[in-house]
This record gives C-alpha cells, sequence and structure tokens, in this order.
C-alpha cells in the first residue's frame, strides 16, 4: 500500500494511523520534525481504509459549488477577554456556549513543556489555556478518540483546529452520530514544526542563561495591528522588543520553516467543511474604520446551519457587523500561502549550520534584519507603514 506519494499531500493529521484495523502504520517524524505515515508492509492487508478516510486523496474536498458563508466582523463585550485574545474574542464566545450545555471543549494549550497539544476541559479556566494562536503543529495524541466517546455518552463537543484536522474529524467520525459535534476551524496560514520551535526556545534559553516558561505568539500590547511575539522567563522577565524575542516569527512569516503541504492546501476556500470559521478580520480599518480600535476584531464565517444556531446562541456577547467575503483580508481564505524561494536553502542550512547561523540568516537578527527592523518602525511612526501593506496587498491580489 502507497498512501502518499509525495509530502506535499499529506497534512500530517494521523487519522490513517488512528484508522487502520491492523495498526499497522506509525507517524513518524523526517529530517524536518514532519510527522508522515510509515506502513508496516508485514501487517498491512491492503484494505486501503488509510486512503478512504484521508483528506488529500479526495479529488474535491470544498464544495466550491455553495452558497457562500454569512460573514461577521465581531468583538467580545467583554474587554479583559479580548485583551487576552488573539483577535477579537469569538472563540470564547463560542467555546462557553458549548460549556454551559455541560459540552466539552477541544482547543490547543501549550503544555508545561511548551508543546503545543490538542486536548479537551470542561471548565472555563480549561478553556482559557486554548486562547491565543499557536504557530506550530499541534499533536492531536488522543483527541479524535475522546471526541467519539464524549458524543457517544451524548454529550456536546466543540472542536477547533486547522482545516485539516477538522476534516480528519469528520472521517474518523463518519460512522457515528455527529448531531452534537460543532466544528470551529481556524484560518491557517501554515504549520512551522515543533521541533524546531523547541530548538528556537533553547537558543533563547542559552541567550539569557534562563528558562522560558511561557510563550504568547500573538501579544497585543503594542496593538492587534502591529502583534509581537512575547517570552516569559523563571526570572519573572518578559521580552517582546528583542530582536530574538521575534526570530520565530520571522521564520513563519518568512515562509522558510511550513509543511510542505501547506504551499498545496486543500482548504483555501470560503467554502468550508466545518460549522463555523474564525480568523483576524484584517482589513477591518478599511472597511469599517469606526469598528475598530487597534484591540482585535474576529471574523466569523457562518458555514451551516448549526454554525447559524451557534452564532445566534452568543450573539448577546458580542458585537456584530455583517460583511461580505470581498471586505475581509484572509489571502489563506483564497489562495495557499506560497512556498519562499529560501525554503530549500534554510533546511540545508538548518541541518548543517547551528542555530545562532540561521537566527541570522532568516530570522532579522543580522545587519539585514536590523535595517529591516529599523525602516518598519520608522515607517509606523511617520504614519506610512499601513499604507505600503495596503499597496502590497492590492499588487499580490
Amino acid at each position: 500500500m502507497i498512501l502518499i506519494s509525495n509530502k506535499s499531500e499529506c497534512c500530517g493529521c494521523g487519522v490513517c494511523a488512528l484508522s487502520c484495523p491492523q495498526n499497522s502504520i506509525t507517524m513518524s517524524p523526517d529530517e524536518e520534525g514532519f510527522s508522515y505515515p510509515v506502513i508496516d508492509p508485514n501487517m498491512c492487508d491492503n484494505c486501503a481504509l488509510c486512503k478512504e478516510v484521508c483528506g488529500f486523496q479526495k479529488e474535491k474536498l470544498i464544495d466550491t459549488d455553495s452558497e457562500p458563508p454569512l460573514v461577521f466582523a465581531a468583538k467580545i463585550h467583554n474587554e479583559s477577554v479580548r485583551a487576552n485574545s488573539s483577535s477579537g474574542g469569538a472563540f470564547t464566545a463560542l467555546s462557553d456556549w458549548i460549556l454551559k450545555k455541560d459540552g466539552v471543549v477541544f482547543g490547543v494549550e501549550l503544555d508545561e513543556t511548551l508543546t503545543a497539544v490538542t486536548t479537551f476541559t470542561e471548565t472555563p479556566q480549561g478553556r482559557d489555556r486554548f486562547r491565543g494562536s499557536k504557530y506550530i503543529q499541534s499533536e492531536l495524541r488522543d483527541s479524535f478518540n475522546d471526541i467519539q466517546s464524549f458524543l457517544l455518552s451524548q454529550r456536546s463537543v466543540m472542536f477547533s483546529g486547522t482545516p485539516c484536522q477538522a476534516e480528519a474529524l469528520q472521517n474518523y467520525c463518519k460512522s457515528i452520530d455527529t448531531s452534537k459535534l460543532y466544528i470551529c476551524d481556524i484560518v491557517c496560514y501554515g504549520t512551522p514544526p515543533q521541533q524546531l520551535f523547541k530548538e528556537y526556545l533553547s537558543f533563547l534559553e542559552r541567550q539569557e542563561n534562563d528558562k522560558v516558561i511561557d510563550y504568547y505568539f500573538r501579544y497585543k500590547n503594542q496593538g492587534w495591528h502591529e502583534h509581537t511575539e512575547m517570552q516569559v522567563y523563571s526570572s519573572g522577565k518578559k521580552d517582546y522588543k528583542s530582536g530574538k524575542s521575534q526570530v520565530f516569527k520571522m521564520f513563519f512569516n518568512g515562509n522558510v520553516c511550513l509543511r510542505p503541504s501547506c504551499h498545496n492546501c486543500k482548504y483555501t476556500s470560503f467554502n468550508r467543511n466545518s460549522d463555523i470559521t474564525i480568523a483576524d478580520f484584517w482589513g477591518i480599518q478599511r472597511t469599517m474604520p469606526d469598528f475598530d480600535d487597534d484591540k482585535g476584531v474576529s471574523l466569523i464565517l457562518v458555514n451551516s446551519d448549526k454554525g447559524s444556531e451557534w452564532l445566534t446562541g452568543i450573539s448577546d456577547t458580542l458585537k456584530l457587523r455583517e460583511s461580505n467575503t470581498k471586505d475581509c483580508i484572509q489571502p489563506s481564505l483564497r489562495r495557499p500561502t506560497s512556498k519562499s524561494d529560501r525554503r530549500e536553502q534554510f533546511w540545508i542550512d538548518y541541518k548543517k549550520k547551528s542555530f545562532d547561523y540561521i537566527a541570522r540568516k532568516y530570522g532579522g537578527l543580522g545587519l539585514k534584519g536590523r535595517c529591516r527592523a529599523f525602516t518598519r518602525s520608522f515607517l509606523k511612526r511617520i504614519g506610512l507603514l499601513g499604507h505600503i501593506r495596503r499597496l502590497v496587498r492590492r499588487s499580490g491580489n
């Protein structure tokens, strides 16, 4: 059995391994740290179930002929919640509705080792660990089996994750009643491997001679439009200003370390298979300037009748403005993230050089990076940064 012939055909969800009745598939990391299925030929009986559950094996994943979704800009009324959310707090409102129904919420948290793990909670306190973007591929572990167990016991379940994970969950649960499963997918730019992130943390700890105990991929202290990454150290130090604190963000935004399938993403469409899609409502300052206060605005796409019921249930907790698919600037809803022409060299350097080297060359710590940071700061100070960004977006459309 040959499941994939090219790495761009695998998102690493692992549903093939979970579904294999012979347990002949294991997920194994490659030299870049991304996991792929490895089939034991001595155990495989060629039943092809792995192909049936694999979303990337389908010719058509998204129903592009369906009606476009309802589009909303949203801000949660609770300002404290919004301040601690990546954008407008939509995830908290959606998950609160599930928890009030005695339901279970599945999301991604950074555990005590700062590993991104998909897990579940039944409390608001546990849910708060799921807030905020995590720009690394999460480990699903036993989440799909746990979700099936909760659904079989007639509990309402919310799953939030990337669209490829959401598709994998739906395929895995096809044989059971999913009427109480509420799926919220996140508009995804791409996922770097956890291995690279862990090496970055080690790099920071060497630089500071201190341990990183918490990490924020989206810190809004300087505003939502100019969010940064922030590390919290055991000494109490918080760093979101130094060049080294933004190295991983530079890797991510530079498209040099994303999973190969992210550049071949099958889910870059407004027609989604989830009930609700959430993201940042980029472009709100242009289309609804009175709604933008630089504290975060969520984009909400309502994709199903169940999603409509869900949004209606939380409408009193949100400030909502109806919009359309043209006014939200989310490139990942239109096309896959382009692959950097430096990606191949990045991984060559990663394998052969030190982390300090790639931090300087690709992470903005060298002279070019410092010049770029100074130019960006200067353009922001004189009010031209936003204008230039809009021009770049228009030229890319």
